[in-house]
């Protein structure tokens, strides 16, 4: 074998080598285990679940192993009540509805929270002009146990307003 020969096979033996060297640890990172499908509860459309829709758009599950299939829910009390029987796994519900659900037997914890406050506005007929304007009158809320149904139910009983329909 000529002197360039013994060159030329050591060099691909080094580049063989090489690549293997660099390019196994990718391999074995390319090669994952199958995500584990989720279902995340989404209690309301509205810009405080945005952030479900923008992590899964950033594919922030599947870099943590997880396959996030979001379901439409109404309102905070019908996420807690799916959660605790299984159907999903996390959602962004209300305070007042975990709290509730806890006091009653539940096992949810809160993790974090996607705004700094409560952010609702209350709409009415024109004639309605202050909260004591609502006295006798019937209001609509989303769900019962929603963060809705709370913020009315607080406002009014704040206020000296309610008679409970329930």
């Amino acid at each position: 074998m000529s002197q360039f020969g013994k060159l030329s096979s050591r060099c691909l033996t080094m580049t063989l080598l090489s690549v293997f060297v660099v390019g196994f640890p990718f391999a074995a990172r390319c090669q994952t285990k199958p995500l584990k499908q989720i279902y995340v509860g989404i209690s309301s459309v509205s810009m405080g679940n945005i952030i479900i829709f923008v992590t899964k758009e950033a594919k922030l599950f599947e870099k943590y192993g997880l396959y996030a299939d979001p379901v439409a829910m109404r309102g905070s009390g019908e996420s807690s009540k799916a959660m605790i029987g299984g159907s999903i796994q996390f959602s962004p519900i209300a305070t007042p509805t975990v709290i509730n659900a806890d006091l009653s037997g539940a096992d949810l914890v809160i993790l974090g929270h996607t705004l700094p406050g409560v952010v609702h506005a209350m709409i009415v007929k024109p004639e309605i002009k202050k909260v004591e304007d609502l006295k006798g009158k019937t209001i609509g809320v989303t769900t019962f146990g929603s963060l809705t149904d709370f913020l009315v139910r607080y406002m009014l009983k704040k206020k000296g307003s309610i008679r409970s329909a329930m």
